[in-house]
């Protein structure tokens, strides 16, 4: 059997952007075979445990299988130190999380992020800074 490649931070973010335009259905899950549309977290689920199979809260590399929805932003934000770092703002790069309590999504740079974002625009790539006013937007790394 060959052995499974390094994922990179590029790999990270062009899954997340091939999942542009993607349907929100808040607490939804992809599913196993990623069909199903779902929310902000669960589509980092989804990128980080579903596809690139790391481990995220809760999950241990390889097992999250998108089959229910799984940690929410808080769960990932109660990682911090346990899998994932917080970094500074402006140190912010590709494929770390943009994690407010109420949202998140994946940094394409340190500009802009990639979330599935609400019913009416789905999956979007939007600025990161200003984008849930009046929380504290912490930057993840795994």
């Amino acid at each position: 059997m060959a052995a499974r490649r390094e994922v990179t931070p590029a790999d990270l973010v062009r899954t997340a952007y091939a999942w542009l335009g993607w349907p929100y259905v808040w607490g939804g899950a992809v599913g196993v075979n990623g069909q199903g549309g779902t929310d902000c977290s669960g589509m980092c689920n989804n990128w980080y445990g579903r596809i690139w199979k790391l481990g995220i809260p809760g999950f241990p590399p390889g097992a999250y299988t998108g089959a229910e929805h799984g940690p929410s932003t808080i769960g990932w934000l109660d990682w911090v130190g346990a899998g994932v770092n917080v970094v500074h703002r402006d140190e912010a790069q590709g494929a770390d999380i943009a994690c407010w309590n109420t949202h998140m999504g994946m940094c394409v740079d340190n500009q802009e992020f990639i979330s599935a974002a609400n019913p009416s625009q789905g999956t979007i790539k939007a600025p990161i800074d200003g984008f849930i006013p009046g929380e504290t937007l912490f930057i993840l790394r795994l």
